[in-house]
């Protein structure tokens, strides 16, 4: 399991913990907007049988994430409380935070069924931008993936209304 830290830093020479949100497993990534927390976490796994691997006696399967951004209210560090969601495509790397709005690097998109990828391999990386300015119902205002021309994103960063993303081939 994991657990979602709150920390004072007022006295950056002796940061304190002062809460803790620990009601999810298997969280990968947060990202700050004011008082709420945008928490990447695992929301289900599947085990797929490879079908192009298929012989008789093979029990090849092939495991997949999905993720779920957990919006999480920590104004009051003492009962931080979920105060949202947002079902993501496929399996969130990284989370960005501009304004109202996270940005969600993910990997493993391509032939989707449902969010999980099925093979052949390459995966198409993208990236969804989520409104947050209700985080009670936060709502996809975006999604940048470009199938005819697959990329990995290696990096991301946003600032102000500026993001750079860092692909490879």
């Amino acid at each position: 399991s994991s657990d979602l830290r709150i920390v004072d830093t007022a006295d950056r020479f002796s940061p304190m913990v002062i809460g803790a949100y620990g009601e999810s497993y298997g969280m990968t990534a947060v990202g700050m907007a004011g008082s709420v927390a945008c928490v990447a976490r695992w929301a289900e796994q599947a085990y797929m049988p490879m079908p192009y691997m298929d012989y008789p006696g093979s029990n090849i399967q092939w495991q997949t994430l999905r993720n779920v951004l957990e919006l999480i209210d920590v104004s009051n560090p003492d009962v931080p409380r979920k105060v949202g969601s947002f079902a993501a495509a496929s399996q969130i790397d990284k989370v960005l935070v501009s304004g109202s709005y996270v940005l969600l690097t993910e990997s493993g998109v391509g032939s989707a069924n449902q969010g999980y990828t099925v093979p052949p391999w390459p995966q198409d990386d993208l990236i969804e931008i989520i409104d947050i300015a209700d985080p009670a119902r936060p709502r996809l205002a975006y999604t940048y993936h470009r199938p005819e021309a697959p990329r990995h994103i290696l990096d991301a960063s946003v600032s102000d209304n500026t993001l750079c993303v860092l692909l490879n081939d």
